[in-house]
């Protein structure tokens, strides 16, 4: 399990996995210390690796974009969706579901942020939210408007630099990928800015320690 592969979508589904395709953890770990005698277990890593809980997930959320944790809108979201979020933070309780229910509370925590000026401005300080998307993103591919969006809202959500960060130019990429996909679906600086802040609010950087 690798904390710094980072992937962000427009949309998502279900992997189609079945309960064959759950591998048998404790098999690897012994075939791996028969092979190599003293390499790092895989449980080990899982249990170096932390997932926020769901009480821990709307904290989090709420905390970093400003937005009150009961404003309805997000309150009906939280509880819909957290019986989808991990009961506790063993790595292990973390499902395709739990991402799912992340993702669905990251769009209505960073809806009620964009469409407060003052919260986005917070999130975005370099984003002309008035300005047409050509204009405030640029063109296609990573340029110096996509670079100061993607720098802002990884510090403000992860808390970091992302020159700093060992992958912080595939991070970039991706990111400038998924804003170029949103303008070609006709998306509006408000709408795109959205998608960015719920892609990287819901990640693992962000909800795992």
């Amino acid at each position: 399990l690798n904390k710094s592969d980072v992937s962000f979508k427009r949309s998502g589904g279900s992997g189609g996995e079945t309960a064959d395709a759950v591998p048998d953890v404790e098999a690897q770990d012994d075939a791996i210390k028969k092979k190599k005698p003293g390499a790092v277990s895989i449980l080990d890593l899982q249990a170096a690796i932390g997932v926020r809980n769901f009480l821990q997930v709307n904290q989090t959320m709420a905390v970093l974009t400003g937005v009150d944790p009961n404003t309805p809108a997000v309150k009906a979201v939280y509880d819909t969706v957290s019986a989808q979020l991990p009961g506790t933070n063993d790595i292990k309780t973390f499902l395709g579901s739990s991402q799912g229910g992340m993702s669905k509370l990251a769009v209505e925590y960073c809806h009620a942020s964009v469409n407060n000026t003052a919260l986005r401005g917070q999130i975005f300080p370099s984003i002309d939210f008035a300005g047409n998307p050509n204009t405030v993103f640029g063109g296609n591919g990573v340029n110096t408007q996509k670079r100061q969006a993607v720098a802002d809202v990884i510090n403000k959500f992860w808390l970091k630099d992302v020159n700093s960060l060992k992958d912080g130019t595939a991070i970039t990429e991706s990111l400038s990928e998924l804003i170029d996909g949103l303008k070609a679906d006709g998306g509006t600086t408000l709408t795109i800015s959205r998608g960015v802040c719920t892609a990287v609010l819901s990640s693992s950087q962000a909800m795992m320690f």
